[in-house]
Formats: structure tokens, C-alpha cells, sequence
């Protein structure tokens, strides 16, 4: 069954390189994302951002931009990325500032191979 899918993350921020990720894709499961959006929704960050996946803790890069990001504006991939079960993606934040709110959205759709099984997330 492909069902749609958003995985997502979130943190309150300290003034220091930050990374989030969202939730992993579900056992069983692979996920093929079309957007990826990481954003600062409270200050600029001036440096970069980093997106990419996260396989069991080996983060892989998938693209880095050099900022100024403004508040409220994201740095986003628009192509296609594959998760396997477990993966999930990370955005890497340097430098927010301490008390920002970042996120990171994966949009897409996910596949499972069991029956039954349409779980979006674990």
C-alpha cells in the first residue's frame, strides 16, 4: 500500500551547531521523499544548513547552502530521496540562535511491504 507521508523534527535551539531529524521510516516500510524544507522559523542563520540522511547514526550528506537565511525562509531540495526502513533525514542548523525554533519536513510517499501495513512513521 503507498500512502502520502510528512516525517518531521523539531527543537528549540542553543546558540550552537544544531542538528534534527525527523522520526524514521517504519519496519518494513520505504519512503520516497519529494521535498525536503529545514527552517528557522524565528532568526536568520547566517552560515548554512546542512540536509541529509541519518542510517542508523552515519550522517550523509545530501546537500549543504551557505546562508543568510532569513527568518522564515527554508532551504529545500526539491528531487526525489529513498528511505529505507530506520532511515530518516537531518537538517543541520549553524549557528541559530539559542531559544530559535528549527524544523525539517520531509514530504512524500511511503510503501510497505507487509500486509496490512501502512504505518508512515516507527
Amino acid at each position: 500500500m503507498i500512502t502520502p507521508c510528512v516525517l518531521e523534527g523539531g527543537v528549540v535551539a542553543a546558540a550552537e551547531v544544531t542538528t534534527i531529524k525527523t522520526s524514521p521510516v517504519a519496519d518494513h516500510c520505504f519512503m520516497t521523499v519529494s521535498a525536503i524544507c529545514a527552517i528557522d522559523k524565528t532568526t536568520a542563520i547566517a552560515t548554512y544548513i546542512e540536509i541529509g540522511i541519518d542510517d542508523s547514526g552515519r550522517l550523509i550528506p545530501i546537500q549543504s547552502k551557505a546562508g543568510s537565511f532569513v527568518a522564515n525562509v527554508s532551504h529545500s531540495i526539491d528531487y526525489p530521496v529513498v528511505l529505507k526502513a530506520g532511515q530518516r533525514i537531518y537538517a543541520k542548523f549553524a549557528t541559530p540562535t539559542a531559544g530559535d525554533q528549527l524544523a525539517v519536513y520531509a514530504h512524500g510517499v511511503v510503501e510497505c511491504m507487509r500486509p496490512g501495513g501502512n504505518d508512515c512513521e516507527r
